[in-house]
């Protein structure tokens, strides 16, 4: 066994549960605890460090970011059309007037 936890190892994604981080000694799951540095097993006391990735976090502005990002892409509006008989939401085939729902055929 070791002491140190290798997260781009261990860590598995999991479809409806994101990221996953097995304990590095039992195996269950870990949950982190925020302004901590290491991810302690609630089931052995086994603490498994967190790897800082050493790189510089930069703060951005959202909007800008949006707006600059929204600058240099050709925006496609498409259309969505609610069904009247089971209410699902699709959206609107190109050139399509008229078409069956997906999910309730009507």
């Amino acid at each position: 066994m070791t002491d140190s936890w290798d997260s781009q190892a261990e860590t598995q994604e999991t479809p409806g549960e994101g990221r996953r981080f097995p304990c590095g000694q039992c195996g269950a799951k870990l949950v982190y605890q925020p302004g901590t540095t290491v991810l302690v097993c609630e089931y052995c006391g086994f603490e498994n460090p967190i790897t800082e990735s050493g790189g510089v976090i930069r703060e951005l502005d959202y909007r800008a970011q949006l707006a600059r990002l929204a600058d240099g892409e050709v925006l496609q509006e498409t259309p969505t059309v609610k069904c009247t008989a089971c209410g699902a939401e699709v959206d609107r085939p190109g050139h399509v007037t008229a078409f069956a729902c997906p999910f309730c055929g009507s």
